[in-house]
């Protein structure tokens, strides 16, 4: 009792020092504290969307993919296993090639997987077009980056498993918008 009845006199005795250090004290707290919400509030979005857009519930990687070796793309594919869930797995097969938009080239990665997919929110359904061309999706940041929009025609290029170069026109079919740029940038 004595320590509580000296600190509030000291705190009384002291004036306006006092009050001032206790109020920017205060608003530093509460600053903190609104900083790390915000911060853990967008975290958990980040999370959330990339398990909805990107991951679903996992991967699995063919044993001969390196992500932190992009050249191992080119032998890192194969079949399912017989022993795996088809109906909680979607394959996107992964191989890099070039756009060529209005005489530019541009680097992407070019991502196969089914139009009749559920698990992730890409809009594949989009990709169910009867025209000529091939059907692709790719996102705003791309759309910006490669200046095309909805209904563009552009030519694309890759090797094929022989290593040789093929290419086709492919037809823009949807532009769809994320939060999660590792399916929008670069990506077809």
């Amino acid at each position: 009792m004595l320590t509580f009845r000296l600190a509030l006199k000291n705190l009384l005795g002291a004036g306006m020092r006092t009050w001032l250090n206790v109020a920017v004290l205060s608003f530093a707290y509460v600053i903190i504290i609104f900083y790390n919400g915000l911060i853990d509030g967008w975290n958990e979005q980040a999370r959330r969307d990339s398990i909805q857009w990107e991951y679903g519930q996992g991967q699995v990687w063919h044993q001969d993919y390196d992500p932190y070796d992009p050249f191992t793309l080119q032998d890192a594919h194969g079949k399912l296993p017989e022993k795996a869930d088809t109906e909680n797995l979607v394959p996107v097969l992964i191989t890099q090639g070039s756009i060529y938009p209005q005489g530019r080239m541009l680097s992407i990665q070019i991502k196969g997987i089914p139009t009749d997919q559920s698990l992730l929110e890409l809009p594949t359904a989009a990709l169910d077009t009867s025209s000529n061309a091939l059907p692709a999706l790719i996102g705003k940041r791309m759309a910006n980056a490669a200046k095309l929009k909805q209904g563009d025609q552009v030519l694309i290029r890759w090797r094929d498993k022989n290593g040789t170069y093929d290419a086709r026109e492919i037809l823009i079919a949807q532009i769809f918008d994320s939060n999660v740029p590792n399916i929008d940038n670069g990506q077809v």
